[in-house]
C-alpha cells in the first residue's frame, strides 16, 4: 500500500485487520499482542500511505481548512473523485432501477447534461477535474459505477453476491486449520475495501482479483479432509 500509495487500498487493510480481530476472538485465538501488532502495521501503513498521498485529500482541507487564498488551491485527485460521484449519482437518480447499462466507460450522451450543474456545485475546482464533453466518462469507485450503471437491480444482485461470499468466508473460518479458516474471510475483506478506490474494467487487475477472491472463498471445503 505505502509503494502503491494508494489511499483507498488503506480500506482494505482495515477491513483485514477487523476480520483477523473478529475471527480470533470467535475462535479463542486472541491474543493481544498480536492485535497490537497489527494495529502498529496498519497505523505506519497508513501513516506512509498519507505522508505520500496527503496532498490528494484537498477536499477535507477546503472543508475544514482555511478559506483557499486562490481558485483550485485544494485541487486534489479526490476532490475530481467527488465529482465524478456527483455526476455518478444524478445518473443513478433518473436510472434508478436497471441504470445506463453496463459500458465500462460511459460514452458522452449519458452524462454531459450534468455536467453544468457540477461546475456550478464544484466551482471551485479546475476545469480538467470534469468529465470531458466529447470523452468518456471514468468510473472511479466500483459501488456508485454498479449503482449508475445497474441501478438498484445490480445493486441487489451485488449485494447478494458479497452476503453470500461472506457468509461462506463466515462457515470456513470455524475449521480447525488457523491458516485456512483466516484465508478466505481476510482475502474478501481487502477486496472489498479497495474496491472503494477503484473500478470494475474488463482485464484490469482488481477485477480479476475480485473473482479470483470470490472463487477462493467458494472452492473452501467447510471441514478439512482427514
Amino acid at each position: 500500500t505505502i509503494l502503491g500509495a494508494a489511499l483507498a487500498s488503506l480500506i482494505g487493510i482495515y477491513l483485514a485487520c477487523l476480520v483477523v480481530v473478529v475471527l480470533a476472538r470467535r475462535r479463542g485465538e486472541l491474543r493481544w499482542t498480536a492485535a497490537l501488532v497489527a494495529v502498529a502495521l496498519a497505523g505506519v501503513t497508513t501513516a506512509g500511505t498519507v505522508a505520500l498521498r496527503g496532498g490528494d485529500l484537498g477536499f477535507l482541507q477546503s472543508w475544514f481548512g482555511p478559506p483557499p487564498e486562490h481558485p483550485g488551491e485544494y485541487a486534489a485527485s479526490w476532490s475530481q473523485r467527488l465529482i465524478y460521484t456527483y455526476v455518478g449519482g444524478r445518473i443513478f437518480l433518473d436510472h434508478p432501477v436497471l441504470g445506463t447499462g453496463w459500458h465500462g466507460l460511459l460514452p458522452p450522451d449519458e452524462y454531459v447534461r450534468y455536467l453544468p450543474d457540477a461546475r456550478e456545485r464544484f466551482a471551485d475546482q479546475p476545469p480538467h477535474y470534469f468529465p470531458p464533453e466529447d470523452g468518456v466518462f471514468v468510473p472511479q469507485q466500483a459501488y456508485d459505477q454498479v449503482l449508475f450503471e445497474l441501478g438498484l437491480v445490480g445493486a441487489v444482485v451485488l449485494a447478494v453476491l458479497i452476503a453470500l461470499a461472506a457468509w461462506r468466508a463466515a462457515v470456513v473460518s470455524r475449521r480447525g486449520d488457523p491458516d485456512a479458516a483466516y484465508l478466505p474471510a481476510l482475502w474478501l475483506g481487502s477486496i472489498l475495501g479497495a474496491l472503494a478506490g477503484a473500478a470494475l474494467f474488463g482485464g484490469a487487475p482488481l477485477t480479476a482479483l475480485f473473482w479470483l477472491t470470490l472463487g477462493v472463498v467458494a472452492s473452501q471445503p467447510e471441514e478439512v479432509p482427514v
